[in-house]
């Protein structure tokens, strides 16, 4: 029965990775990079207008915009980690990436700021639709971590309260009741 039971939640884990993956991720990465196009035309139209921006802020931004377009695919909880694993250990790229941070964070602009706001958005959603699909693996193991730590208080209970709580688990295939 269990063997059932795990066998038909594997198949709805794998349907669901596969909807979510397969049809629907490719779709909404889609209207992400969409929404990206869109705010990039309008930091172009803000830089057509407005004279203030420097050409250093908008190229940043839109060098940002850019990278965040080319991003949304291979978007991934390693790929997170891994920059910043790197950030912490090489001092020179912590440095150039804090440079270009306080230059965009120092324009006075506000419309840049919304831009540069909207753009982290998209980003993070994308990170979410491309893990969407992994994200119910991980309900089983946190319930499977969550009950390896149980393991301690239920070893230091009697035998006769185990069997009180749960009489079934301690009855031999020969001795339980037929169904």
């Amino acid at each position: 029965m269990i063997t059932a039971i795990l066998i038909l939640v594997l198949i709805v884990l794998a349907l669901w990775h596969f909807v979510c993956d397969g049809i629907m991720a490719p779709s909404l990465r889609l209207r992400v990079r969409y929404k990206l196009f869109a705010i990039r035309d309008s930091l172009r139209a803000l830089q057509s207008r407005d004279s203030e921006i420097g050409s250093g802020v908008f190229r940043m931004l839109h060098e940002n915009i850019n990278t965040a377009i080319e991003l949304v695919p291979a978007l991934s909880v390693s790929l997170i980690v891994k920059a910043e694993q790197r950030f912490r250990e090489d001092p020179e790229l912590r440095e150039w990436v804090d440079a270009r941070v306080k230059i965009l964070d120092s324009c006075p602009i506000e419309e840049v700021h919304v831009i540069r706001d909207r753009m982290n958005t998209l980003v993070r959603d994308a990170l979410f639709i491309n893990a969407a699909g992994w994200l119910i693996w991980l309900v089983p193991i946190a319930g499977i971590f969550h009950l390896v730590r149980s393991i301690p208080k239920v070893v230091v209970l009697p035998i006769q309260k185990l069997q009180d709580v749960a009489p079934t688990s301690f009855q031999s295939p020969a001795t339980a009741p037929a169904p």
